[in-house]
């Protein structure tokens, strides 16, 4: 029935999850084993834990965030009202009223949450974010804040439009959904939870001119090792003269499972006239490379404006208070 009809099968599963999800809770029980195979037969077991398993926390600058039970980043956000306070800090620094940002791999929403409340109602945040079950809650964020300023694409960011396969991570790992097969980056556990979806591709080049944005403030990239994907599907907005900040994960291990490195990385952005630094508590450290990390967050700022960048942060990065 599952696959013959399912659709069919995800509208029961819904009005079931609705029950049983919360009932399983109360009990201390796993969910009914039968109903799990069927969900997971229609392609709707990891949209149904998320959405029946979530629930609504505040954040420390006032706005309210759907999280994931159980979900390790969702367990942070729900016990401080926010996540790398650092970056967050350098967040509150460089956007102003009527900036715009791009949120590319955004997960839950947390970065776009904090951005839209900087931008205001004269700003815009575009927000990527490729696996249904985590999309929908942060489009349930969205809704949940009314802003009007936030585009949430259901899609990934490479170097062209197109499809591509999605592998889902288990429920405590929702935000390590990638291209291949997920690893957690310290212990390089296998954190796959079987399941995969067939997403939307979009190039940021295209998407920038088929909506004609003149210009962009703030890039945030975080996608699981694709960052050199998605850095080549913005070849021509990086050619600009004004090009924007851009705040990004480095992760060895996830961009050495797609065949890249944080070395090409690096040099992809500073052949095109930027600097890098480390973003650090407290401080900004230039960047170099073999930094022993497993994984850490990297501005890169447009040698054009470095100095006004720099001197908009050079205050100590004090972390909000959360």
């Amino acid at each position: 029935m599952a696959r013959h009809f399912p659709r069919l099968t995800r509208a029961a599963m819904d009005v079931w999850a609705s029950a049983e999800y919360p009932r399983a809770k109360q009990q201390r029980r796993g969910t009914h084993w039968l109903m799990e195979r069927l969900a997971r037969s229609a392609g709707h077991l990891d949209v149904l834990r998320a959405r029946h398993c979530s629930k609504e926390v505040p954040l420390w600058n006032g706005k309210r965030m759907r999280v994931i039970e159980g979900d390790y980043v969702s367990q942070v956000i729900s016990q401080t009202g926010g996540c790398e306070p650092e970056t967050t800090a350098i967040f509150q620094k460089l956007l102003q009223p009527g900036a715009i940002v791009f949120d590319v791999g955004a997960n839950l929403g947390y970065y776009t949450l904090v951005a839209a409340g900087l931008a205001g109602p004269n700003g815009r945040v575009h927000s990527f974010e490729p696996n249904p079950a985590v999309c929908g809650l942060l489009r349930e964020s969205v809704r949940l804040n009314a802003l009007r300023n936030v585009t949430v694409n259901e899609a990934g960011v490479s170097e062209a439009e197109g499809r591509a396969k999605l592998y889902v991570t288990i429920p405590e790992q929702m935000s390590m959904a990638s291209l291949r097969p997920p690893r957690q980056a310290t212990t390089g556990k296998d954190v796959g939870s079987g399941l995969t979806r067939t997403i939307r591709l979009v190039c940021l080049d295209d998407y920038i001119e088929h909506r004609g944005i003149a210009r962009i403030d703030l890039i945030k990239m975080d996608v699981e090792g694709a960052e050199m994907k998605a850095l080549r599907g913005a070849q021509r907005l990086l050619g600009r003269q004004e090009k924007p900040v851009i705040i990004m994960e480095f992760n060895a291990a996830a961009l050495g499972r797609l065949g890249s490195s944080c070395s090409e990385v690096a040099r992809f952005l500073l052949t095109r006239d930027f600097s890098l630094y480390r973003v650090l508590p407290g401080e900004l450290e230039p960047y170099e490379s073999g930094v022993p990390k497993p994984y850490f967050n990297v501005l890169a700022v447009p040698n054009r404006v470095r100095e006004s960048i720099l001197e908009r942060v050079s205050e100590p990065v004090t972390a909000p208070r959360f």
